[in-house]
């Protein structure tokens, strides 16, 4: 069996017999070497009188290696020996083929001002895939891309959050997807977000149906195998209109203002500091890749704030096999007559495989789950955000 799955922001492929392999995109190379070169080209700007400006702007320190490449989705290719990957920059987005023979990325489609999520390859029609497009306001759109990812065009629309899009098998072309309404305030703003259904869509006949809505749960990630049972993961839906700050919270908050009201006016001197002489006043400098590990401490998956630090201090579970997201995250099967049955808990991505075993990732460990309920460990990583099978 293959799988592919996205660890700490970086692709990976597992194939029987060998240990996972980095999957680094030819384009995202080409990307940062780019900004390398540009940034040796302004090298004599750094060595000149404004020196310090360029370093109170970050300039002078500026690291190609975090120009921000993010793959945010997988599924298999149109070859066997391929996959297809939405790669995000600041600036573009797009889908790539990549081969694993011949270890050879192919961009199908790229646009500025673009980005794309979680796209999913049709079951018969390997050159049709269905994706989630992100637009500035929020929104979020499924689109669908033809011909290799060459065409795309939304086939849904409205204020609203529509992701994890899964084509039906069995159905030429009708899939799933997961929806969420958009609160904003009167200035437009975006508030929160209304409970998580699955939806399907007929693309021939334009039948829209909701499958499973609940307005105190969340259903997330559909999936439907053959014989028509639907798999989703369901959480407890939080009102952010709700949220109230406990008691706790708010005596927290006053013991730490001093400290608070220091490191604010620190901060202030600070940047005049590195203005006017290109020096910071603190003596300590950051670690290489320390921002990006604190951008690792904490995650936002589907509306909701993980704190990935906590969970993997958490001593719940084996070494290495802690969920990174609660255990009210539960797999759940509906049968198609109407049965929910509770396959799993913490569980933060999974995938069909044939015979109805099931592959599993909460987040430290991705795992098979046989009928019978047997468990076995394939992989153990760090914050691993999603997984499919190839």
């Amino acid at each position: 069996m293959r799988f592919a799955f996205l660890s700490q922001g970086k692709l990976f492929v597992s194939r029987p017999g060998a240990a996972p392999a980095l999957i680094e995109s030819t384009f995202g190379q080409e990307l940062r070497e780019t900004h390398q070169r540009i940034q040796q080209k302004n090298q004599w700007k750094r060595n000149s009188s404004g020196a310090q400006f360029a370093a109170w702007g970050g300039g002078a320190n500026f690291d190609p290696a975090s120009v921000p490449v993010q793959i945010s989705g997988i599924t298999g290719g149109g070859k066997a020996s391929s996959l297809v990957y939405a790669l995000n920059t600041d600036t573009f987005g797009g889908l790539f083929s990549y081969d694993l023979e011949e270890k050879a990325e192919l961009r199908l489609f790229h646009k500025n001002d673009f980005s794309l999520h979680e796209v999913h390859r049709h079951p018969v029609d390997r050159t049709t895939y269905v994706c989630c497009r992100e637009y500035r306001d929020g929104s979020a759109r499924i689109a669908v891309s033809e011909s290799e990812g060459r065409r795309l065009s939304d086939v849904t629309e409205g204020d609203s959050r529509d992701e994890s899009p899964a084509w039906i098998p069995g159905r030429e072309r009708s899939l799933l997807f997961q929806s969420a309404g958009m609160g904003r305030n009167q200035n437009g703003d975006l508030v929160g977000l209304g409970p998580y259904s699955i939806q399907s869509l007929d693309l021939v006949s334009g039948r829209h149906e909701t499958l499973l809505e609940d307005d105190r749960i969340d259903y997330l990630s559909p999936r439907m195998d053959e014989a028509g049972n639907l798999y989703c993961i369901r959480r407890p839906y939080e009102d952010p209109t709700q949220r109230r700050a406990s008691f706790s919270t708010f005596m927290l908050d006053i013991i730490c203002f001093p400290y608070r009201f220091l490191r604010a006016i620190f901060c202030f001197f600070d940047v005049f500091s590195k203005l006017f002489t290109g020096k910071a006043l603190a003596n300590s400098r950051q670690a290489p890749g320390g921002t990006r590990n604190a951008d690792l401490k904490r995650m936002v998956l589907y509306g909701r704030l993980l704190d990935v630090e906590k969970a993997q201090q958490s001593k719940q579970g084996a070494p290495g096999e802690q969920p990174l997201v609660p255990k009210t995250w539960e797999l759940i099967r509906l049968s198609p007559d109407g049965k929910k049955d509770v396959i799993d808990s913490g569980v933060m991505s999974f995938d069909l495989l044939p015979g109805g075993t099931l592959l599993i990732c909460n987040g430290s460990a991705i795992s098979t789950l046989s009928k019978d309920g047997s468990r076995e460990v394939l992989h153990r990583d760090k914050l691993i955000t999603k997984v499919v099978s190839l």
